[in-house]
C-alpha cells in the first residue's frame, strides 16, 4: 500500500491517472479495428478463417507492423480516423499472415 504524506500528494497520485472511460473506449476501438482488419486479411490471403478472437489479436498486431510499415515508408498519418486505421491494420496483418505462411513452407 502506498502510504502519502498530505492529502494534496494523495490527490495527485490519484487524478494523475488516465480517465479509466476513455481507457475502456480505446480498447473497444482498438478490438473493433482489429477484428474488422483481421476478417479483411482473411478474405484477401484466402485462409479459412482464424475466429474472431484470433481475427481480433492478427489486427491489433497488423496495426503494430502496418503503423511501422507505413511509417518508415513516410505514409502513416496518426490522426487519419476509422477507415485508415482499418487500412493500416489491415496492411500489416497480410504482411504478418505472408510472412508466416512463408515460414511455414520452408
Amino acid at each position: 500500500m502506498v502510504k502519502f504524506r498530505s492529502l494534496a500528494v494523495a490527490k495527485r497520485f490519484v487524478f494523475s491517472f488516465p480517465d479509466m472511460g476513455e481507457a475502456m473506449g480505446n480498447l473497444i476501438w482498438w478490438m473493433g479495428v482489429g477484428l474488422i482488419a483481421g476478417w479483411a486479411t482473411g478474405k484477401i490471403m484466402k485462409g479459412s478463417g482464424y475466429g474472431v478472437a484470433m481475427d481480433i489479436i492478427l489486427g491489433i498486431c497488423g496495426a503494430v507492423v502496418g503503423g511501422l510499415t507505413l511509417g518508415i515508408l513516410g505514409i502513416f498519418s496518426k490522426d487519419g480516423g476509422l477507415i485508415p486505421s482499418i487500412i493500416t491494420a489491415t496492411i500489416g496483418s497480410v504482411i504478418i499472415v505472408a510472412f508466416a505462411r512463408g515460414i511455414k513452407k520452408s
